[in-house]
């Protein structure tokens, strides 16, 4: 049970929005983590400032609930542009927002996007790949299969 009274706890957040009038976002104005979103400390613990915003003005939540954005924007609190789903859910939204990580984004890429195009259109062997790009036979292997920088396999939208 929390020690803020539901309406106390409401006033407290409402005093860290920020509502802006041409996209509807209710932006969260006080602490905030390297992505952008919303921090707030309840009962000494800190919570996202989304999630928090969804229990105080739709419904409650679980810790195995996901708490989307509509409106794609981390920050954003108001719970018009909030949706709940599980974690698939927030998979699907991620991929299809172009959000998730992947070639050189991903803090761990081995190659650059010209060595996997490179490896690609090459006719060579795996290893002869792998030992030229020091790198597994695995990753090579996984690249051409079209499961690792599958972007570059992919059709473009024209």
């Amino acid at each position: 049970m929390s020690r803020w009274h539901p309406q106390s706890l409401e006033v407290r957040f409402m005093d860290k929005v920020l509502p802006e009038p041409m996209s509807k976002c209710w932006l969260w104005t006080a602490a905030a983590d390297e992505d952008g979103y919303g921090r707030i400390k309840i009962d000494g613990m800190t919570r996202l400032s989304h999630r928090v915003s969804y229990s105080i003005f739709c419904s409650e939540i679980t810790d195995q609930d996901c708490v989307l954005h509509k409106c794609d924007n981390p920050s954003c609190v108001n719970p018009d542009h909030l949706w709940v789903g599980d974690r698939k859910d927030n998979s699907i939204d991620m991929h299809s927002k172009d959000r998730h990580v992947y070639g050189e984004r991903h803090v761990n890429h081995k190659l650059s996007e010209d060595d996997a195009r490179a490896i690609l259109n090459s006719k060579e062997t795996l290893s002869v790949l792998a030992d030229r790009f020091k790198v597994s036979i695995s990753l090579i292997s996984a690249i051409r299969n079209g499961r690792r920088w599958k972007h570059l396999s992919e059709p473009c939208d024209a």
